[in-house]
Parts: structure tokens; sequence; C-alpha cells
């Protein structure tokens, strides 16, 4: 048994960093395809891909990078994997990592129909990996497949599977807390989304992580709507500046912004959200916005679901409760004044209002 040389700690240490450090990566699926990247290089495997386990009726995804061609690997995920003798032995033997000749002798492998049909067909002659039980009741695995087409590259106690020995403890612990901070952030949407705020969160860079649906009301309802999105990721992005610049934990960040649209002004209320030490993760920017007074009204399919409005109708409503004139509503719509004039007396009647002072108090925020 030949000692580890200077390349293969390089690599191993380049594998080890990727798969301690899930947040450094936008999702689950992009920190997979990185490990398998460097795990590829590290052991010398044409092919690595790593399943995570999924929330039921959804399959298990394999996400990697290799030689293996996507209808085998579809092939594996729904058929072939029930197959595999490997499998089952290393499972009953409870192996965190393994190579599939210390797990059943090649000449018995051969014969078995998983060998014929799914192995020899696609080129996957040698195998290891390993696996570890993601977090949560029912125990599910999260496994690295490593393949290459060269019969008898991964042996038993050979170079690879020393390898897997030390970058298994760290697979563990990147997929613990890549798991962790996936139930963290899906918890955290459903809080904003519950509320009836227009919230952004994004991360320091900038990147906008999720808005809430009322937030995309906003953007949808205003022209303008992509100049309140661009000035939400910029104020994020400064926020990102100032903790990168001053190497202070808090900057100062209570200063209100306001974004003008032909609408109006909207406020943005700017604030760091701290998450938890366990999930190591960089601050995020929390964003509130204030809309103008007449977009903090009800959507026009609300309006109509309330009051029976046709479409033009609830347009109309929304200008009359923004103290727009027929002038100003005939030019916002396209049509005559006489037509703008039809459409807000059809409104004062359906609302049961007999001024168009008191639509805004009828139609209430929504």
């Amino acid at each position: 048994m030949s000692a580890l040389g200077t390349r293969d700690l390089t690599a191993l240490r380049a594998a080890l960093l990727v798969l301690l450090s899930p947040f450094d990566y936008p999702d689950t699926v992009e920190w997979r395809r990185a490990a398998a990247l460097a795990l590829r290089a590290c052991l010398g495997a044409d092919s690595v891909y790593v399943t995570l386990p999924a929330a039921a009726p959804a399959p298990a995804t394999m996400v990697g990078t290799g030689e293996m061609a996507p209808k085998a690997l579809a092939a594996y995920v729904a058929h072939y994997h029930h197959r595999n003798p490997a499998d089952r032995e290393r499972l009953r033997r409870r192996l965190p990592h393994w190579t599939r000749e210390g797990l059943i002798p090649h000449a018995e492998l051969c014969r078995t129909e998983y060998f014929s049909d799914y192995c020899r067909p696609n080129g996957l002659l040698s195998s290891c990996g390993m696996a570890t039980l993601s977090p949560g009741p029912g125990g599910a695995e999260a496994v690295v497949h490593v393949t290459s087409t060269d019969a008898g590259r991964y042996l038993p106690d050979d170079r690879e599977e020393r390898l897997l020995s030390l970058l298994q403890p760290a697979f563990a612990a990147g997929i613990r807390t890549a798991l962790l901070g996936a139930t963290f952030q899906d918890e955290l949407r459903r809080e904003l989304d519950a509320g009836a705020s227009a919230i952004a969160v994004c991360e320091p860079n900038g990147r906008l992580l999720h808005a809430t649906p009322r937030l995309l009301e906003l953007v949808q309802r205003d022209p303008e709507g992509s100049r309140i999105l661009a000035s939400l990721t910029r104020a994020a992005a400064d926020i990102g500046g100032l903790l990168c610049r001053r190497g202070e934990p808090d900057p100062d960040v209570s200063a209100n912004r306001v974004v003008h649209t032909r609408c109006g002004g909207y406020t943005l209320r700017v604030s760091l959200l701290r998450t938890p030490e366990l999930l190591g993760q960089s601050p995020l920017v929390l964003l509130i916005v204030e809309p103008p007074v007449g977009l903090a009204l009800p959507s026009v399919a609300r309006l109509r679901e309330r009051f029976g409005l046709t479409p033009r109708e609830a347009e109309v409503t929304l200008l009359l409760a923004q103290g727009a004139r027929n002038r100003t509503i005939a030019e916002r719509l396209g049509v005559g004044e006489h037509t703008a004039r039809r459409h807000t007396e059809h409104v004062l009647t359906k609302l049961d209002v007999s001024s168009r002072a008191a639509v805004a108090a009828a139609i209430g925020t929504g």
C-alpha cells in the first residue's frame, strides 16, 4: 500500500473544501455538481454523481459530471439500482464507503443481469462510492456514485478507498448543512409569503433569493416594475459592500431609500437578517417595500371578484381611488373621455357609492 502523494493530497484538499462549503453555491444542485467535479479529479473517475434524497413522492435526483449518458442515468434511478447486488451488500453491511470489487467478486458480478444489461453497455466496469444518512425521519441516504470504464480500477484497500475514507466525513457534514439550510430557507419563505407585505430577500452580493407574492404583484402592476427590482438588488449589494469594506458585523443600514416611478415613490426599508450560527451562512438582506398610496390598493383580480367588475371597470376603479379625473383615466386607458365617464358611472353603481371621493374608502386596501 503506497502512501498518498503530493498530487493526491492537493486534490483531496480541493474536494474537502467543496464538500464542506454548500453555502458557497446558489443551491444544492450547483453544489453537488461542483462536488462531483472535485471528486472526479480526486478519484480519477470517468463519472461522479451525487444522489440527494427527495421528499416523497418526488424521486431522488442524481447530479454530477462525467461520461454517463442521461438515459443511463435515468435508467439507474428508475430501475437498475434495485438490481445492484453490490448496493444490497453495502447496505446490509452499512458501509460508509466502498469499492464494488470489495463487496462482490468480479466474476460473480459479471453473471448478474445488472452487470450484463446495465454496467457493460454503459462502460461502468469499475465503481466505488460513499454514503451518509440525511437528517430527519426516514433515514434516507445521500450517495456518491463513482465509476470508471477501466475494469479493476477501484480495488479494496487501494488509493481510492483510502481517499474515500478521508472524504466521507466531509460529505456527511456537507449534506447535513445543505439540507438544514434548505429547510431554513423554505420555512422563511413560507413565513414571508403568509403575510401581506411586499418583501424581498437578497444575498449580500445583490442576488435576489425570494420575493413575496405581494411584491411580485406590485412589480407587475407598475409599468416600470423592473426599476423597483433593480433598486432592491442594488441596495442589497451596497449593504454587502459595506460588510466587506468595513469589516463590521452589522453596519448601519437604517436609512430608507426611495425609488421613483411614474406611479409614485416606493420606500425601501432595509435590514440584515442573521441566519442561525449552525448554518454558517452569511447574513441575508431583507427589504420591505412600501408602495405609493395608489398601488397599496387591491389588485384587479381582487376587485373583480369582490364587486363583480369587468377588467376595464376594475382598472378604472384603481384610477379613481388614486384621485384621477375622467381626462386622466381616458389618457391612461387609451379611450375617449365619454367612455371613461361611462365606466366611472358603472363603477359607482357597482360599488354603491355616490361620489368619486368615496371609491378609495369603499375598496379599502385589499
